[in-house]
């Protein structure tokens, strides 16, 4: 395949355009007797990019070309980002971190005739939506897509569709830096995340994984956005239906418990049906759990993930209380072991504050030597 943009190409015939955080959007046309089309803007600071090329007919490429040298040619290793899907599938190129000067943007026939229409902003989420990737409709079983950002590829977006009123489950995890996740439903169809189209979001820090939880998701398309924050990161993304979230996705880790107590309060509703927190045991201990100051039905349990893959299996889950309506719920075990674990607090029904307090007593291991005071006595 020869490079989308060709060395020596001359960019003097390139519209200029002025991109910014709010996307801007152009139409036009390539084919065999106008194969290029160039658009020029300028970068006053560091800054990131957000591409993407659309509603094709035909086979159409993109790339980002930055000209250091000012000559107005496409020189070697200018050519700095590339969109080359086959067919009619959509073009995107998300880039952060990127320098102040000179860029353009190359739209190329690959193949055949074909309008399309250029997204384009400095937005610091894509706010531009092409669908990298789609999702097959989701069920109660998780579906797992493992994939990265980075500085040359800032945003990953999936889209997905659900039929009939259903629960939506998703986490971010496996992070080795800062990475932030959206929900989006594009309502006016026209390819922009426009405002109250972001439904969801989920941006904890650091590399914690993050989760949403939404209950009574209505019939329709949506997209997931994964994008970066702060470095490079590869994740796994799950995605899954069922009622009750069976994705571990731990907002918070309240460490190790041996001999101690915790106590924390949050909330749970439509919004967020779902909070998971992670523990550790060193040794065997009891473990006492107490869910209370509820105002509507909330339940919870203890899971141990067994085989480490972030679900939820029947197995997992070592201890559950589901008492009726506003009822406290109470979790007492004897001898927990050594391990890790995690605690998760979902709705029944309603919506609810909860205030919640584990603690735990280490089980004390010692001998017993019985000093008889009479020799021929025996036990």
């Amino acid at each position: 395949m020869e490079p989308i943009a060709l060395a020596g190409s001359a960019l003097i015939q390139a519209i200029e355009i002025s991109p910014g955080v709010l996307p801007i959007t152009f139409t036009d046309a390539v084919s065999s007797f106008a194969p290029n089309d160039y658009y020029a803007f300028q970068l006053t600071n560091h800054s990131n990019l957000n591409v993407t090329l659309t509603d094709l007919s035909a086979d159409a490429d993109v790339a980002i070309i930055h000209d250091e040298n000012d000559n107005g040619m496409v020189d070697n290793s200018e050519v700095i980002a590339v969109s080359r899907n086959v067919g009619t599938d959509s073009e995107s190129v998300s880039l952060s971190g990127l320098v102040a000067g000179n860029y353009f943007i190359h739209v190329r026939q690959y193949l055949g005739t074909t309008n399309y229409t250029l997204g384009v902003s400095t937005g610091r989420q894509k706010n531009l939506i092409p669908s990298d990737l789609y999702l097959e409709p989701l069920d109660d079983v998780a579906t797992i897509q493992r994939n990265s950002v980075d500085n040359q590829n800032a945003s990953n977006i999936y889209s997905f569709s659900v039929f009939g009123k259903t629960n939506l489950n998703l986490a971010l995890t496996d992070l080795s830096n800062d990475a932030d996740v959206q929900i989006i439903e594009d309502k006016n169809n026209n390819g922009l995340i426009d405002t109250g189209e972001i439904i969801a979001t989920s941006h904890l820090g650091s590399t914690t994984s993050e989760s949403i939880n939404l209950a009574n998701l209505k019939t329709g398309k949506y997209f997931v956005q994964v994008y970066q924050y702060l470095g490079d990161t590869y994740y796994n993304l799950k995605l899954s239906t069922k009622i009750v979230s069976n994705l571990i996705a731990a907002e918070k880790a309240l460490g190790n418990l041996n001999g101690s107590g915790v106590k924390l309060s949050d909330f749970i509703g439509e919004e967020d049906t779902s909070d998971i927190y992670s523990f550790s045991l060193d040794q065997t201990s009891s473990l006492s759990l107490e869910l209370n100051q509820l105002s509507q039905d909330a339940d919870v349990r203890i899971i141990q993930d067994h085989n480490d893959d972030g679900l939820i299996e029947r197995d997992e889950v070592i201890a559950v209380s589901r008492n009726e309506n506003s009822q406290e719920e109470f979790i007492e075990l004897s001898e927990l072991e050594a391990g890790n674990y995690f605690v998760q607090v979902y709705q029944y029904s309603g919506q609810t504050s909860y205030d919640l307090a584990l603690k735990t007593i280490k089980k004390l291991n010692f001998n017993v030597n019985i000093w008889l005071h009479n020799p021929t006595m025996s036990l």
